[in-house]
């Protein structure tokens, strides 16, 4: 807790106060930790546009992208304090404020397709775990479903194709332990490490590999440090806009669905980025020089599945149960 009692007087320092105005203009401040080149940057700046647009310049958005506020854990903790007004980070983030079921809608093969996750999201079964969020922690769900990608793994040196291939290996995975435990079901060593920390960690050989989705690969450069994409397609990765609920709740109700609405319609801006250029990506990553190997997807599958039925606990169990009946 050391660290986000300092993070705080930090992000305090640097961003000032949150709730400021300047005249009638209210400043909401917007951190997320995607670089300029991703879609996910794109679309804040879609947010950022609508809302100054049809609020007639009443609300300003200031963004801080690419890690400027720190990694998804800090700016979380930095939007519960008041500090920041909305982030945009990955949905397993609430898990580490008492919301542990947010972490389990990132599990392995868990969606059929990108149309049947969105469906999920926008379910009454979903809802009930927002207004959760709102009612125990004062986090309310902007959008809770922003594409992220399907997430493969890629090596640096050994060529990958079944869950005994990565045995002894060492794979970075974000720190969520949905995410590590992932990466040991299907037979590697997972290390945590932060995300503003992969590339250096993969340039020095502190990992044997990683897993992300082509287009986070791509603008992090990661195809340097990596030689070998395996497309195991083993999670398929949504981050989730999340905004103070005191300070939603102070804004005018016109405002309030002015910054729901369009933070729903850069989502699927993002969204729509993200699956146009997915296989485009995978091509610029192969003609950067890696090579793709083709890996035995049923045999990934198989393996995380039968790891992760013996390790959620039985709330945890049923809402996937839920979730994949979902149509």
């Amino acid at each position: 807790m050391k660290i986000f009692k300092v993070l705080g007087g930090l992000v305090l320092a640097v961003a000032l106060v949150s709730v400021s105005t300047a005249g009638e203009k209210t400043v909401l401040k917007f951190a997320h930790n995607y670089p300029l080149s991703h879609p996910h940057y794109e679309g804040a700046e879609l947010f950022k546009k609508l809302v100054e647009q049809r609020s007639n310049g009443e609300l300003e958005v200031q963004l801080f992208p690419n890690n400027q506020l720190g990694n998804d854990r800090q700016i979380f903790e930095a939007m519960k304090l008041g500090s920041v007004d909305i982030i945009l980070t990955d949905q397993g983030v609430p898990s580490y404020a008492g919301q542990p079921l947010w972490a389990m809608l990132q599990s392995p093969y868990m969606y059929r397709k990108y149309e049947h996750a969105l469906n999920v999201f926008r379910s009454p079964l979903l809802q009930q775990l927002y207004d959760r969020s709102e009612r125990e922690i004062s986090v309310s769900v902007l959008d809770p479903m922003w594409y992220y990608g399907v997430r493969h793994l890629t090596t640096a040196k050994k060529i990958v194709r079944t869950p005994a291939d990565l045995k002894g290996m060492k794979i970075r995975t974000p720190t969520i332990p949905v995410f590590i435990k992932t990466i040991e079901f299907m037979g590697a060593n997972p290390v945590p490490i932060s995300f503003p920390d992969l590339y250096l960690a993969l340039k020095q050989g502190v990992v044997d590999g990683q897993e992300n989705p082509v287009a986070t690969i791509l603008a992090n450069k990661y195809f340097e440090t990596q030689q070998y994409l395996i497309p195991t397609g083993h999670i398929l990765s949504k981050n989730a806009s999340f905004m103070n609920t005191a300070r939603l709740k102070a804004l005018p109700e016109r405002h309030q669905q002015i910054v729901k609405q369009a933070m729903l319609e850069a989502g699927r801006h993002n969204d729509k980025l993200m699956l146009e250029g997915e296989q485009a990506t995978q091509g610029k990553l192969v003609e950067l020089g890696m090579k793709v190997v083709e890996p035995d997807v049923n045999a990934f599958r198989e393996a995380a599945s039968a790891g992760l039925k013996g390790w959620l606990k039985p709330d945890e169990y049923e809402l996937y149960s839920k979730v994949q009946a979902i149509k």
